[in-house]
């Protein structure tokens, strides 16, 4: 239980992360389209017709800037997306543990496995009762074979 709530306190966290960097990114692209519409409007204002307008960083970028913010908040919003979904299956996982225990007690618990999914395993007095049975039981089978091919054997 302790890891689910770690992984959900560090998604909460990066969600919290990718949530103030869409919301930094749309103030600049509001910024960015405030310039173009300033500079659309003084053109406008000379008596030209609009032409094709775009903001580009110094730098010598070749795309604008707008088209490069947008993608950028594509790209947050595909990681909120993801994560989001990733905390709603922590959250079930939590949920579907804490009624367990409820129910069956420390007899269930979590396991992650290496895929990075989880399963869960119970185990009471009934189950290890059951498991030492069966190895009991194989064990027998394994001396019956020997058993019956030493039969096989004397009879052939």
């Amino acid at each position: 239980m302790v890891e689910l709530k770690e992984r959900e306190e560090r998604l909460r966290f990066l969600l919290s992360k990718i949530d103030s960097e869409i919301e930094k990114f749309k103030k600049i692209s509001g910024l960015v389209d405030g310039k173009r519409q300033a500079l659309s409007t003084e053109i406008t204002k000379k008596g030209l017709s609009e032409v094709p307008l775009e903001i580009r960083p110094h730098s010598g970028e070749e795309q604008g800037l707008t088209e490069e913010i947008t993608k950028h908040l594509l790209e947050l919003n595909k990681m909120k997306n993801y994560l989001s979904s990733k905390l709603e299956l922590v959250i079930k996982e939590e949920e579907l543990l804490e009624e367990l225990k409820k129910k069956h007690g420390d007899n269930v618990e979590l396991l992650k496995t290496p895929a990075g999914e989880f399963e869960i395993v119970y185990t009471d007095s009934e189950t290890d009762d059951a498991y030492n049975k069966l190895k009991a039981s194989r064990k027998l089978v394994s001396d019956l074979k020997v058993s019956m091919k030493d039969i096989i054997k004397e009879n052939e």
